[in-house]
C-alpha cells in the first residue's frame, strides 16, 4: 500500500493561527488572554471607525472616536476590564489621528477569506484589504494589499502571518499577481509598519512547500494515532497548557495570564530591586579601601579602567582640529566626548592627548584577567 494517503474523513476547519501553531507543536491549544481580548476589541473599534468613514464618505472621522469606543467595548461583552476604556479611546484616537481611511483604495474591512484544501478549509481574517491597481470596482483585482493592525508595542515577526494571508488572498482571486502586506503597530507612530511585497508564483510555492505539505503531514499522523511528543518553541506562549507541559518554554512558562498576575510579578520584581540596591551599595562601601577580590572569574572592588582616553594640550587639539577642517565645537563644549574615535587616534598621534590615562577608580565588576602565574 505504498503511497496510501491517510486523511481524516471529514475535513477539519482552521484558521491561521491554529495552523502556524501546531506546525510547530502538535499539542498547541488555543487559549484566551486579557492581551488578545483588548487587541480584538481594537480590531472591532478601528472596524467600526473605517465603516464610518466609509459610511459618510469622508477619510477621517475624529469626532465619532468615543461613540465608537463605547460601541466596541459595551454593545457585547468582550472580556476586558472597561478600567481600560481610557486607554482603548486614547489608541483609537491615536491610530485616527495618524491613518486616513483611504476610501479608493479600500476594498473591505474585516474580510475573511476561505480556501477550501484536500485536507483542511483553511481560513483567515484581514482587518483591511485595499486594492492597487487602476481596475473597476466590479473587475477582479489584480494587485492587492493586506493590513493588519497589531496592538503590542513590540515590533515582532509575523511573516508566516502575513504570507498566509496573501496566499489566501491569491488562492481567492486567481487574477491577483502582487500582494503587498503591512503589519501595522498602531502604538508605534514612528517606523511602526512592516512592509513585504510578494509575487504570486513565490506565494503559491511557498503555501504548498510549507502550508499544504506540513498540515498533511500532520494530519496524516493525526490519523495513524502518532501524534510527535510535545516540543518547546514558538508556540509556546499563545498555547494554554504552557504552564503544566513539562516542555513549555521557560520564558513562556513565565508570563503572566491576568493584569493582575503581572501587577503582583512586578511589585515582587521592584522588590528585587531594591534588595539588589542596598547589597549593592553595601558591598561598595565595605570595599572602599580595600583590595579587589576575584569570585567566580568576576572581579570586584574599586576599579580602574584599563585604557582612558584624556586631552593633555586642550588649545594645541583645538588647533589641530582647526587646521584639518574638523569642527572644534564639539571638543570645547564637552571636553572631547562627542569626537569620533578616529579623530581621538589622531589627537593621540600629535601629542594632544593620551589613551593611556588611568582613569577615576569606579566600584563595579568586571571579567577577571589572569597572569600566568596566576592560572
Amino acid at each position: 500500500m505504498t503511497g496510501l494517503r491517510l486523511l481524516p474523513t471529514v475535513k477539519p476547519e482552521m484558521r491561521r493561527s491554529a495552523v502556524q501553531n501546531l506546525l510547530v507543536c502538535e499539542h498547541w491549544e488555543s487559549g484566551s488572554s486579557e492581551a488578545a481580548a483588548f487587541g480584538s476589541l481594537f480590531h472591532r473599534a478601528a472596524e467600526l471607525y473605517l465603516k464610518a468613514c466609509r459610511e459618510h464618505r469622508q477619510e477621517t472621522r475624529l469626532g465619532d472616536v468615543d461613540a465608537i469606543v463605547r460601541a466596541a467595548m459595551f454593545d457585547a461583552p468582550g472580556g476586558v476590564d472597561p478600567g481600560r476604556f481610557d486607554e482603548l479611546r486614547g489608541l483609537l484616537e491615536q491610530f485616527a489621528t495618524t491613518h486616513v481611511a483611504n476610501l479608493r483604495e479600500l476594498i473591505d474591512v474585516e474580510v475573511t477569506l476561505r480556501v477550501e484544501t484536500e485536507v483542511a478549509d483553511l481560513h483567515g481574517t484581514l482587518d483591511r484589504l485595499d486594492r492597487l491597481d487602476d481596475g473597476e470596482r466590479f473587475e477582479p483585482p489584480t494587485a492587492v494589499r493586506v493590513v493588519d493592525y497589531k496592538t503590542q508595542y513590540a515590533v515582532d515577526d509575523h511573516v508566516f502571518q502575513m504570507r498566509f494571508y496573501a496566499a489566501l488572498a491569491c488562492l481567492t482571486w486567481p487574477t491577483v499577481e502582487e500582494v503587498v502586506t503591512v503589519a501595522d503597530h498602531v502604538h508605534r507612530i514612528a517606523r511602526g509598519q512592516v512592509t513585504e511585497v510578494y509575487d504570486r508564483d513565490l506565494l503559491l510555492q511557498w503555501w504548498g512547500d510549507v502550508v499544504m505539505y506540513g498540515l498533511t503531514q500532520l494530519l496524516e499522523r493525526r490519523v495513524r494515532g502518532e501524534l510527535a511528543p510535545p516540543v518547546g518553541g514558538a508556540a509556546c506562549q499563545y498555547c494554554v497548557k504552557r504552564r503544566t507541559c513539562g516542555a513549555a518554554l521557560e520564558g513562556a512558562r513565565a508570563i503572566p495570564v491576568t493584569d493582575e498576575e503581572a501587577v503582583a510579578r512586578f511589585r515582587d520584581v521592584l522588590r528585587i530591586k531594591a534588595a539588589y540596591d542596598d547589597e549593592w551599595a553595601a558591598l561598595k562601601a565595605f570595599f572602599d579601601g580595600r583590595p579587589s577580590v576575584i569570585v567566580d572569574n568576576l572581579e570586584l572592588g574599586w576599579l580602574t579602567p584599563a585604557k582612558s582616553w584624556r586631552c593633555t594640550d586642550p588649545m594645541g587639539a583645538i588647533q589641530y582640529l582647526a587646521g584639518r577642517g574638523a569642527d572644534p565645537a564639539p571638543f570645547v563644549s564637552v571636553l572631547g566626548s562627542k569626537l569620533t574615535k578616529k579623530l581621538k587616534d589622531a589627537l593621540v598621534r600629535a601629542g594632544c592627548a593620551t589613551d593611556e590615562f588611568p582613569g577615576d577608580p569606579v566600584f563595579k565588576s568586571r571579567k577577571a584577567t589572569f597572569g600566568d602565574d596566576d592560572r
